[in-house]
């Protein structure tokens, strides 16, 4: 079994319906858990193959200088095996991404 761990960016909180609705869409979740400032994923087992796995956001409070958040997948029995990375509000990227090509 393996758990991602998806910590919220500054100021987001996640939508407990849609991440909810990935034990249904998805035979690889096998349970979910939600809080305030991250989400949790059970898999039951990984591949090799790519899998994406998606759910809504929603934006409490402004936060300016938006720091990236973190992701970690690691295995429940072993937690020594892990991977980290990181992710940006997409919305904010774009914008930043704009504004310093002007």
């Amino acid at each position: 079994m393996a758990i991602i761990e998806v910590k919220m960016l500054s100021g987001y909180i996640p939508d407990k319906k849609s991440v909810q609705m990935l034990q249904q869409s998805s035979h690889l979740v096998k349970k979910t858990e939600v809080q305030t400032n991250h989400v949790l994923l059970y898999l039951e087992e990984l591949s090799h193959n790519a899998s994406k796995f998606a759910f809504y956001v929603e934006q409490e409070v402004v936060v300016k200088n938006l720091k990236p958040a973190v992701v970690k997948i690691y295995d429940y029995y072993e937690k020594d095996e892990h991977a980290i990375t990181q992710y940006v509000d997409p919305c904010v990227a774009e914008a930043e991404k704009e504004s310093n090509t002007r």
